[in-house]
């Protein structure tokens, strides 16, 4: 039982999510299944304690698809702004402050909308006005204080987060300031809705 119990925590760190898996169908053909599937779950199906995919084949089957893409060129802005250190032995290192503010425009089929069959604006209080106007207080507020900062701090605000971290990535291959001396980043993403007033801090992986 350790062993397996050691199996599901190795899976487990490599990001799969577990689900016992259904029998395969019996007696029946590839088309009739195909026909009635089963209702399986989307998760990667993994054997119970096996770790062995629970997948199979489905033979004398060809599938093939069709479809058209359409290539939208849009041109956007990143908005960043400096306010510079003071200190000689840390003024050159700095600190980015981030969040992007941009949300799903007008929705429609594949933004990402809840009803993407309507056409409506969606303002994005939470995700993200929320972190776009915690990021305009903290400007405020250092732009104040400018003088007790020992440290360079940037402020950013990304556009094209939605569509792929755009703004973010081309922040990334264009630094204004030099990565190698950029030293920290917190980035603010849908922080106006606090569950029992717990602030939830995540690494790496977000815009």
């Amino acid at each position: 039982m350790r062993k397996k119990h050691t199996q599901l925590a190795t899976a487990a760190q490599q990001g799969l999510s577990f689900s016992r898996p259904r029998p395969e169908p019996r007696g029946r053909s590839s088309r009739a299944f195909l026909r009635r599937p089963p209702s399986l779950s989307p998760r990667f199906l993994v054997s119970h304690f096996a770790g062995k995919t629970a997948s199979f084949e489905l033979p004398c089957v060809t599938v093939s698809l069709q479809t058209q893409i359409e290539k939208v060129v849009a041109t956007t802005s990143n908005i960043v702004g400096l306010l510079p250190g003071n200190d000689p032995g840390f003024k050159d290192e700095a600190v980015l402050v981030g969040a992007h503010m941009d949300h799903l425009g007008m929705g429609g089929e594949g933004s990402g909308s809840l009803s993407p069959g309507s056409s409506a604006i969606h303002h994005g209080a939470d995700d993200n006005a929320s972190g776009s106007a915690g990021l305009l207080e903290l400007a405020q507020y250092f732009s104040a204080h400018r003088g007790e900062l020992k440290r360079t701090i940037i402020f950013a605000a990304f556009s094209g987060e939605e569509l792929g971290l755009l703004g973010s990535a081309y922040y990334v291959k264009n630094p204004p300031y030099p990565l190698d001396k950029t030293i920290a980043m917190l980035n603010m993403d849908m922080v106006g809705r606090l569950r029992d007033s717990v602030l939830v801090v995540e690494g790496m992986g977000t815009s």
